[in-house]
C-alpha cells in the first residue's frame, strides 16, 4: 500500500532531524563515552520519559476516538505496570554507578528542562497536534536511536543482558507505537490546516529532542559551564554557586549586540539588587533592634519609651 504525500511529509520531518544522528548518539555508538556519561544521560532521560505516561493520559483525557484512546491507555498500562519502564532505566543507571536516589533527584539540565516543558504544553493541545508531537515526532524516533545505542552496550561498554533491558524493551515496542501514532495523526489530520500544524509539531518535536541530546553532549562530552544565580538571588552574604550547565551555542556578532547584552545585564543587576532590598526590608536591621532594645529597657526601668534615640516622656 502506498504511503500518502502526508504520511511522507510527517515521515520526512521526523528523518530531517533525527536524533540517531546527534553527536552524543555518535560518541556512544563508537564507544567513545564511560559508564560515568552513561549514568548521567539515565539520570537525565529519567527526567523525562517517567513523564511520558503522565502526558499521554493527558492526550487520552481528551481523545475523541475510541481506538486512538484504546492505544494510549495500552501505552500508560505499559509503562506503568508490572516492572515499570523507569525501573529498567534505574537499573541500568545503577549499572553505571549512579543510585536511585541520585537518577530520581537529578536537576534537569536547561535543555532537558526545555524538552519536559515542550511536552507538557503538547499534551494540553488539540488532539491532533498532541499525537503528532509526543507519539509521531518523539515515539516513533525511538526504535532507529536505540536500534544503534543497544549493540555497543554489550560489545564495547560490558553490559549485561539484565543490565541494558530497558533499551532492548524499547525497540520493539516503540516500533509498533510509532506506526500507530502515524495512523492516528492521519486519521485525525482531515484538513489541509490541521495536516499543516501536525507537521509543523512534528518538525517542534524532533527539534526539541536534539536539543536535549546536544544538552548531553555539551554538558557532558565537552564539559562547558555557566554561572546560574538562583531566581531570587542569594541569601544576604551568601556566595553564588558554580553549576555545570550547557552553553547555548556561539553566534556571530550581530550589529548593536554589545549594547543589547548591556542592557541585559544591566536588567540582572537591577533585579538582584531589588531583591536584596525586598529580603533587607523583610528583616529589622541592627539599628531598628538596638532602638527596641532600649525601648524595652526603659519602660522596665519605668522610664519613657525611645523614639528614633530619643527619649520621649511619659504621659
Amino acid at each position: 500500500m502506498s504511503k500518502s504525500p502526508f504520511r511522507a511529509r510527517l515521515e520526512a520531518a521526523v528523518i530531517a532531524r533525527h536524533s540517531r544522528l546527534n553527536p552524543f548518539t555518535e560518541k556512544w555508538v563508537k564507544g567513545e563515552l564511560n559508564r560515568a556519561q552513561l549514568g548521567a544521560w539515565a539520570a537525565q532521560h529519567y527526567q523525562y520519559v517517567s513523564q511520558f505516561a503522565r502526558w499521554c493520559a493527558a492526550v487520552y483525557a481528551e481523545c475523541p476516538d475510541s481506538d486512538a484512546r484504546d492505544f494510549l491507555l495500552e501505552n500508560i498500562i505499559e509503562e506503568e505496570s508490572g516492572v515499570k519502564h523507569v525501573d529498567l532505566l534505574i537499573r541500568f543507571a545503577e549499572a553505571c554507578g549512579v543510585s536511585r536516589k541520585e537518577v530520581e533527584t537529578a536537576q534537569q539540565l536547561p535543555t532537558t528542562r526545555a524538552l519536559t516543558a515542550w511536552c507538557y504544553e503538547t499534551s494540553q493541545r488539540p488532539f491532533h497536534v498532541a499525537a503528532a508531537g509526543l507519539l509521531v515526532g518523539l515515539e516513533s524516533q525511538v526504535p532507529g536511536i536505540y536500534q544503534r545505542s543497544l549493540p555497543p552496550l554489550k560489545a564495547h561498554y560490558g553490559f549485561t543482558d539484565h543490565e541494558v533491558e530497558f533499551f532492548a524493551i524499547h525497540i520493539e515496542a516503540d516500533e509498533v507505537h510509532g506506526e500507530r501514532g502515524y495512523q492516528i495523526v492521519e486519521r485525525h489530520s482531515t484538513t489541509p490546516e490541521k495536516q499543516d500544524e501536525a507537521a509543523d509539531q512534528v518538525r517542534q518535536a524532533t527539534e526539541m529532542r536534539w536539543l536535549y541530546m546536544t544538552g548531553l553532549y555539551r554538558a557532558y562530552v565537552l564539559k562547558e559551564e555557566i554561572r546560574d544565580a538562583r531566581r531570587a538571588g542569594p541569601r544576604r552574604g551568601a556566595r553564588v554557586r558554580v553549576r555545570r550547565h550547557v552553553l547555548a551555542p556561539r553566534r556571530p556578532a550581530q550589529p548593536g549586540q554589545a549594547r543589547r547584552d548591556e542592557a541585559h545585564l544591566s536588567l540582572a543587576r537591577l533585579a538582584l539588587r531589588r531583591a536584596h532590598r525586598a529580603m533587607s526590608s523583610a528583616r529589622p536591621g541592627r539599628r531598628d533592634r538596638d532602638l527596641c532594645r532600649a525601648d524595652r529597657e526603659r519602660r522596665h526601668m519605668g522610664g519613657g519609651a525611645v523614639s528614633g534615640g530619643q527619649e520621649r516622656p511619659r504621659g
